[in-house]
């Protein structure tokens, strides 16, 4: 069964309220923010409290790959957004893909073109500067925490494949 455009989007947002890392606000303010829902203020200490602050190289990669991922795809670089994935998220997106109408088996960059297109367009026009504030990182898996061009804080997931760092989202988690 082939899956549409629309379901695909839906499968990534299921798949991230299945995971615990959607909430619901607008993405400003900060994690004690009275405005900030329960669940984003549970979700922000959770990204925040993650494992341990990542150091030297480690958080260089990180931080390199977080925007790498962010400005190609904010430019619609979509083959050079998906560079910057690591390979088990890029095949978890690919295995997605195959179950896709419109997107070729396989593409990675028809998928994150169709996830960032529906990133509502503040949210995406925010995209063009990421200021790196942490990188958690425990067993290979982590966040970094980054504040968008508005101030509003996201935690963006990563991990560690054969020595590298990839972002492993699609987009970061509203932290407040």
């Amino acid at each position: 069964m082939k899956l549409s455009g629309s379901a695909i989007a839906a499968s990534l947002s299921l798949a991230l309220l299945a995971l615990g890392l959607t909430a619901c606000g607008d993405g400003g303010g900060e994690s004690g923010d009275a405005t900030a829902s329960p669940a984003v203020q549970r979700t922000a200490k959770l990204i925040r409290g993650f494992g341990s602050e990542a150091g030297g190289e480690r958080a260089k990669q990180a931080e390199a790959a977080l925007h790498g991922y962010l400005d190609a795809s904010v430019e619609q670089r979509w083959s050079d957004a998906c560079s910057h994935l690591s390979a088990p998220f890029r095949r978890s997106l690919a295995a997605l893909a195959a179950q896709a109408e419109r997107i070729e088996p396989g593409n990675c960059a028809g998928v994150i073109k169709l996830a960032i297109k529906k990133l509502p367009m503040a949210q995406r026009a925010a995209l063009t500067a990421a200021d790196v504030g942490s990188v958690r990182l425990e067993d290979g898996q982590g966040y970094v925490v980054y504040a968008d061009s508005n101030g509003a804080e996201y935690g963006m997931p990563i991990e560690l494949d054969a020595g590298r760092v990839g972002v492993a989202g699609t987009a970061g988690t509203p932290l407040g």
